[in-house]
């Protein structure tokens, strides 16, 4: 998301280029414009800037929001081209079916992955969406199994820091069990598995400078006990292993 001055200035400019045809005074001289994106998920880059400057500087805290209206999508269009409603029981359906042909989508998306699953340029190109945390973890499985070599498995950390704290009732309620299972958008699962040659991607802004940002794609080289080693296979810093 750019910066909000980005949108000020644009702003400015509009008003003064509308001036003469009395548009001075309206936002963006009375044009309409239409932004995209979601600021909450992603913010201005701001050098050696806190929290506070970084939300400062997003258009939720411009003048230019109280002119904003916000749509939200309310329908499944691409649901609708293969049903007539978009009724709870037929995106179940659809959600349903989607589960039972993991593998098609995968053989469809990646055709002779085992002989070319190695190959950057043919990953490059090369991605599948899913709806849901069950699907891609059924979809991720599924890929696993097809890549040749020794699977390593890495567990989050599952237990509470207990030291320098006084007892509470919470600490019953946060047991591994639960812990294992927290399955949330932006946070991995508790259990991963990988295999040298696996496509991965990053969920967080690591070091912008050399390209480890939110959405990076690398290659799997190496697997350690506590370190995992990839190769970069998109943007300008292809090639380069982390």
């Amino acid at each position: 998301m750019a910066h909000k001055n980005c949108f000020e200035a644009l702003d400015k400019t509009l008003k003064d280029v509308m001036s003469k045809k009395g548009l001075g005074n309206k936002i963006f001289g009375g044009k309409v414009v239409v932004f995209g994106g979601d600021f909450r998920q992603i913010l201005s880059v701001v050098p050696r800037a806190g929290r506070s400057d970084i939300l400062h500087a997003s258009i939720c805290s411009s003048y230019i929001w109280d002119y904003c209206h916000v749509l939200t999508l309310i329908k499944n269009t691409r649901l609708q081209q293969g049903r007539d409603g978009t009724s709870s029981k037929e995106i179940a359906e659809f959600l349903k079916w989607i589960l039972n042909v993991g593998d098609a989508i995968v053989e469809s998306t990646y055709p002779n992955l085992v002989h070319v699953f190695q190959d950057v340029a043919y990953l490059q190109g090369k991605a599948i969406l899913a709806s849901t945390i069950e699907v891609v973890d059924k979809i991720n499985l599924y890929v696993l199994d097809l890549i040749p070599g020794e699977e390593k498995e890495y567990l989050s950390y599952d237990s509470i820091d207990r030291t320098n704290t006084s007892y509470t009732e919470a600490y019953e309620v946060l047991t591994l069990e639960f812990l294992s299972k927290l399955r949330t958008r932006g946070l991995p699962n508790h259990r991963i598995k990988l295999k040298v040659g696996t496509p991965i991607m990053l969920m967080r802004n690591l070091d912008q400078s050399d390209g480890l940002c939110n959405g990076t794609r690398l290659i799997v080289t190496r697997l350690a006990n506590y370190v995992i080693e990839a190769k970069i296979m998109s943007g300008k810093n292809i090639g380069n292993i982390f």
